[in-house]
């Protein structure tokens, strides 16, 4: 069926075919940006089309970005102290879409992950959580300034105080608002800082498992990543060390090396 449908596509269209999980896009450039039409692999139905800036295959759902309409290229719309120039949907696998308003702002790493939950910003400023139905958590978010992608089944969020902690899938501050910048968890393990510019790693239940005094200069990994790795440079003499995520060296480079 696929290889029946990029053949029949191919033969009509000089569009660039693709495909992705349970869809197979045609895509090419046009006068009013990147055009698309998303069918669905099983039947070859036509799911739907349209000019996207960005889009994202997340398991059942498509995730499309689309510019502000003006005639003004640098058109965006004022959020509070943020600014957007894109708006975004959600699409089920009947090419459905599934929010009855658009969303302004996603994460740096858009998709729910495996938490099947995603942060989102809508255009009055408002920000919460929503499943992969596009339906919005009941979480009680007033307290918090910042809302971030959960990993491994916690969130980072950022009180009016400025200090981060983390919730869990149901929303309940489960590490209080204490830290001065905190990471995904990865591998059991979330990499934090405390106000005297100390790292430390901690467990889901805020237990510090390792501590350290040097600079974090790199932090590779990704939301719902098993591993770690955090290179620090080591104080007295430029040394780059990468820990993983149980704290345990992994590797070390001289500066000089």
């Amino acid at each position: 069926m696929e290889a029946e449908l990029r053949q029949e596509l191919s033969s009509k269209t000089d569009s660039d075919i693709t495909v992705e999980g349970s869809f197979l896009m045609a895509s090419r450039d046009s006068a009013h940006g990147r055009s698309y039409e998303i069918y669905r692999k099983s039947d070859k139905k036509l799911l739907f089309k349209g000019h996207f800036t960005e889009l994202l295959v997340d398991g059942d759902n498509i995730i499309t970005g689309s510019k502000v309409s003006s005639t003004d290229d640098r058109a965006y719309i004022t959020i509070g102290n943020l600014r957007s120039s894109v708006y975004y949907d959600i699409y089920n696998t009947d090419g459905i879409k599934l929010n009855s308003e658009p969303y302004f702002i996603l994460p740096a790493e858009i998709g729910f992950g495996k938490d099947g939950l995603m942060p989102v910003l809508d255009k009055q400023g408002r920000h919460y959580y929503i499943d992969r139905h596009a339906k919005k958590t009941n979480f009680d978010l007033s307290s918090y300034k910042v809302i971030e992608s959960f990993s491994n089944g916690l969130a980072v969020v950022r009180g009016k105080n400025e200090k981060a902690g983390y919730i869990n899938t149901q929303g309940k501050l489960v590490i209080p608002l204490m830290y001065e910048q905190a990471y995904y968890f990865q591998g059991g393990t979330a990499m934090v800082s405390t106000s005297d510019g100390t790292y430390q790693l901690i467990t889901p239940d805020n237990q510090v498992v390792a501590m350290f005094t040097d600079t974090l200069v790199s932090y590779p990994g990704g939301k719902d990543s098993q591993e770690a790795s955090y290179i620090f440079l080591r104080k007295k003499d430029g040394t780059a060390i990468a820990y993983n995520q149980k704290g345990e060296v992994i590797s070390e480079k001289k500066s000089d090396e």
